[in-house]
């Protein structure tokens, strides 16, 4: 090993999952691997049988963590447990719905030693608190009533630290700040019910987003919150991280908005293959290779349903014909 390897900050990449997305670990773990950035992968998982266990600790520098406990809790709340389990210098969270593009080892590391993650657009945050501006508030920027939760439930900061709010699909955190990503964990004990509700839930009022807008909560009032660093894995010319946000995903269906992977996802489980890795027996039809065309045309079709939908509930709250 070189000098400069070995001074090279070591990294974990962390992630959970229940069985549901055992897809989606399976094309995030082989998509690491393709990468050869070696980085070791330590997954928490919650009813895996042993042949989905088998085919994911098939990927060097797999390692499964079983989830500790019976609570109910959606595993998006259980996230600090999958920080527990590594010792690197720095550990990157990525969602389970999330591809490797590429080698980002030259990325991944926060340029400014402490905290990497994606601050939201001025537009994507008013779009992400339209249900919670009030009347004659000017619609830009944290919804006044949410921040004012948010900092009273904190208690620390008066004022918040950033005017926007991040997305948590993926971020990195350098290990002296564990107790901070702990401190996560017991904030959503504290705000959030023990249910099993979902990842976006609008009956939890301003913590609609569960474990994403707790995280925003310490990020923007708490004084012991990292520094954020600009975000450098989300250009989609280059090396990136990609995320298949919102339903359905690419191993059920393929929309619109994620259709530019498929061929990415093709190749992917075509080098799974030609490496000597095992695919799963089942391999679900719109991840296979025969019906891209296919694929295709579904995907317009889903997409143009959502988006009629999308803005048909809007034109009608606007109305007042629904709430």
């Amino acid at each position: 090993m070189s000098c400069n390897e070995s001074s090279r900050p070591t990294v974990t990449i962390v992630s959970a999952a229940d069985a549901g997305y055992f897809w989606g670990l399976y094309l995030l773990a082989a998509s690491v691997a393709k990468s050869g950035m070696g980085f070791p992968m330590n997954l928490l998982i919650k009813g895996f049988n042993d042949t989905q266990r088998r085919l994911l600790e098939q990927f060097e520098g797999v390692s499964l963590h079983e989830i500790s406990d019976d609570s109910a809790r959606n595993l998006c709340m259980r996230k600090a447990e999958a920080f527990s389990h590594a010792n690197t210098d720095y550990i990157a969270w990525l969602d389970s719905d999330c591809v490797v593009v590429g080698d980002i080892s030259k990325l991944i590391i926060p340029k400014n030693g402490e905290m990497q993650l994606r601050l939201r657009l001025p537009f994507e945050t008013t779009e992400a608190f339209s249900h919670f501006y009030e009347d004659g508030e000017k619609r830009e920027g944290l919804a006044r009533a949410v921040a004012k939760t948010w900092q009273e439930d904190v208690g620390e900061r008066d004022e918040p630290r950033h005017d926007s709010i991040a997305s948590s699909n993926c971020f990195v955190v350098h290990r002296r700040h564990l107790p901070f990503i702990a401190r996560w964990e017991e904030q959503i004990k504290k705000v959030l019910p023990s249910e099993n509700s979902g990842v976006v839930n609008y009956e939890y009022a301003h913590y609609w987003q569960t474990d994403e807008s707790v995280l925003n909560s310490l990020i923007l009032f708490a004084d012991d919150a990292p520094e954020v660093s600009d975000y450098q894995m989300g250009d989609r010319d280059g090396a990136h991280v990609a995320h298949f946000v919102l339903q359905p995903k690419p191993w059920v269906k393929w929309t619109r908005r994620h259709i530019r992977y498929m061929p990415f996802t093709f190749d992917l489980l075509d080098w799974v293959e030609e490496n000597g890795f095992d695919l799963p027996d089942e391999i679900p039809p719109a991840l296979r290779r025969s019906r891209g065309w296919i694929n295709t045309l579904e995907a317009y079709a889903i997409t143009a349903y959502q988006e009629t939908r999308y803005f048909g509930g809007r034109v009608l709250r606007r109305v007042g014909a629904i709430a």
